[in-house]
């Protein structure tokens, strides 16, 4: 980790938010002011967080820190919870000496009760006496509630000058999750020095083929961001063209930390079993096969078919035909590599396919439209007995 920018330092801490005692309570700061892209949820019912963010990013990109607790939402609790999240914000920047306009925050937990301010409050200064740099697993910790395991991303891309561009990004995420976006939390840190609007296009491409293509039940969060901060250090020479070699690898690294953090969330989806990649192919529009690989691995009985390892391609070609996108004579669709249909019904080995499925934590379903060279890859997870006990019991 040694050879990772020290531009960003990380803290987590308890301040009794959980019952159980664990970290609830995180921040990033960077030393120097850092250029802040954010995309949040678009469920009306947006939290008291995500509406500060939102506020203070439309009038300032250039952000120095990110406060964040995990055991309370802020969400559906009215001008108190706003206020309240205005006072911690406040006392916050008092300490770390930084103007509020340039401090975010964000919150994931329950929905609808009333943030305990005091709590936060009373824990900021040892807060801010513990950001370092090598406080990110305490960090990691902190944004967590129900998720099973870190999500975290690394990687550096060395340019021809002998720079170092570097991805550092933090994630957590495993239910009420579907797009836009997910009951989600993604801090994405790096040191590229590009142009504004050439990061941001970068930014949201990734963003759109990741976090925007899961699902794990089809509830879209009050809370969901993803935030992507970087203190362009390097290279020395602002990149402003779009073509430029460095950016274009910067990309393809984004999007591999996207798309990684994106899948462990599905991996990691309440009582999930299996991960549901739906490729959808052969269609006109990239929309298109969005829609359709979407309502696939949202599907219930789909996802219910995948726990039972059943491979039921009759859910799968119901729920592609229920986006009035396809027509029975003109698709095809594989289960791993098992065509099971094609313009009609096909025989295979049920029983071998079925144990396939039983002993891969990955399920591969391509459905192939033959009317156009677009595709959009979405991922869903298997539904489980787990993951009704576990939200049966959220609140209680």
């Amino acid at each position: 980790m040694s050879n990772f920018p020290e531009n960003f330092n990380f803290a987590g801490l308890s301040c009794g938010l959980k019952l159980s005692g664990k970290k609830d309570l995180g921040a990033i700061l960077c030393k120097k002011r850092a250029l802040t892209f954010a995309v949040f949820t678009q469920n009306s019912i947006a939290a008291a967080p995500v509406k500060i963010s939102k506020e203070r990013l439309k009038k300032n990109k250039y952000i120095r820190a990110i406060l964040v607790n995990s055991g309370n939402a802020n969400a559906a609790t009215g001008i108190d919870g706003y206020n309240d999240a205005i006072e911690i914000s406040k006392r916050f920047s008092e300490l770390i000496g930084v103007s509020e306009d340039e401090v975010l925050l964000a919150s994931t937990g329950i929905i609808g009760v009333r943030l305990d301010k005091e709590k936060i409050i009373s824990k900021i200064p040892e807060l801010v006496n513990n950001l370092k740099y090598n406080n990110h697993k305490d960090f990691i910790e902190s944004i967590m509630t129900t998720d099973r395991f870190e999500k975290e991303y690394f990687e550096t891309i060395s340019s021809e000058e002998g720079d170092e561009i570097h991805i550092r990004a933090y994630a957590k995420g495993c239910g009420m999750i579907c797009p836009n976006l997910a009951t989600m939390l993604v801090f994405i840190t790096t040191n590229i020095n590009a142009d504004e609007k050439i990061l941001e296009e970068v930014f949201i491409n990734c963003v759109n083929k990741s976090f925007n293509a899961i699902s794990v039940d089809s509830d879209t969060s009050t809370n969901d961001s993803v935030f992507f901060m970087t203190d362009m250090l390097y290279p020395k020479n602002k990149i402003i063209n779009r073509k430029d070699k460095l950016i274009i690898d910067f990309e393809s690294a984004l999007n591999r930390c996207c798309i990684k953090l994106a899948n462990d969330m599905v991996r990691d989806g309440e009582g999930s079993t299996k991960v549901l990649e739906v490729k959808a192919t052969g269609f006109a529009s990239e929309e298109d096969a969005k829609k359709v690989a979407s309502n696939i691995a949202k599907s219930t009985l789909v996802k219910c078919a995948f726990f039972g390892s059943d491979p039921n391609w009759g859910r799968i070609i119901c729920a592609a035909g229920n986006t009035n996108l396809i027509s029975e004579d003109s698709v095809s669709i594989k289960i791993f590599d098992t065509e099971v249909y094609n313009k009609k019904p096909i025989n295979f080995d049920k029983t071998s396919l079925s144990k396939k499925i039983s002993n891969s934590e990955r399920v591969i379903i391509e459905i192939h439209n033959n009317v156009g060279n677009k595709d959009f890859t979405f991922y869903g997870c298997d539904l489980t007995f787990d993951y009704v006990k576990l939200n049966s019991e959220y609140s209680t």
